[in-house]
C-alpha cells in the first residue's frame, strides 16, 4: 500500500470522528482538486499593477481635521462567509455573486436602525456582495439577474427564487492591511 492513500484514508478517519463527515471530507479533497482555467488567472506582475492602477482613483478618508490616510485598497471575506453564501445560492438554483463598489456613510446618527459599521470604516469604500441567478433581459439575451431578499416578491423573470440578503462586512484596508501582498507601497 502506498503512503498517500494511508494518509488520505487516516485524515478522512480523524476528521470524521473529529465532527466532521466522510462525505465532508471527500467534499473538501475534491474542491481542493478543482483546476481554474487558465483564461482567468493573473500572473502576480500583473496583478500588482493592476492594483497600483487603481491607487490614484481610491482616494483619501478624513480620519480627523487635517488628518487623511488612504481609502479602502482591499476588502477579506471570511471562508466561512463566502462558503454560506454559495452554499445558498447554489441550493437555490443561482449563477454567481456580483460584487458592487461601494462607500459608507461619512456619519451614522446614534440609535440607527441600519446598520452601523466600526468607525474607522466611515467614508470607505466597500464591497457588497450580491446573489444572481439565470434570467433573459428584454432582448431574450441571456444575463445575470441580481436576486436577493428585498426584490424576491418584485416583478422578475420566472426562475429560481433566490432569498440571500445582500451581504458585507468585509475587513477593510486600510485601516487593517497586514497580509495584503499586492499593495506597494502599503497605504
Amino acid at each position: 500500500m502506498k503512503t498517500l492513500p494511508i494518509l488520505l484514508i487516516a485524515g478522512t478517519s480523524i476528521y470524521a470522528a473529529c465532527g466532521g463527515s466522510v462525505q465532508q471530507a471527500n467534499e473538501k479533497v475534491e474542491a481542493a482538486t478543482y483546476t481554474i482555467p487558465d483564461s482567468v488567472k493573473v500572473p502576480v506582475a500583473e496583478a500588482r499593477a493592476l492594483v497600483a492602477n487603481y491607487a490614484p482613483y481610491a482616494g483619501e478618508v478624513v480620519v480627523a481635521p487635517g488628518d487623511t490616510t488612504s481609502n479602502t485598497r482591499a476588502v477579506w471575506f471570511s471562508l466561512e462567509q463566502l462558503e454560506a453564501l454559495v452554499a445558498q445560492i447554489d441550493a437555490e438554483g443561482g449563477d454567481g455573486i456580483r460584487f458592487y463598489l461601494a462607500r459608507y456613510n461619512d456619519t451614522y446618527p446614534e440609535g440607527s436602525a441600519t446598520h452601523i459599521p466600526p468607525r474607522e470604516y466611515w467614508g470607505r469604500n466597500t464591497l457588497l456582495m450580491v446573489s444572481t441567478r439565470a434570467a433573459e433581459n428584454a432582448q431574450g439575451k441571456p444575463i445575470h439577474q441580481d436576486y436577493y431578499e428585498d426584490v424576491a416578491s418584485a416583478a422578475r423573470p420566472a426562475g429560481p427564487a433566490i432569498m440571500a440578503e445582500i451581504e458585507n462586512d468585509g475587513g477593510l484596508c486600510p485601516p487593517a492591511c497586514d497580509g495584503t501582498d499586492l499593495l506597494e507601497p502599503e497605504p
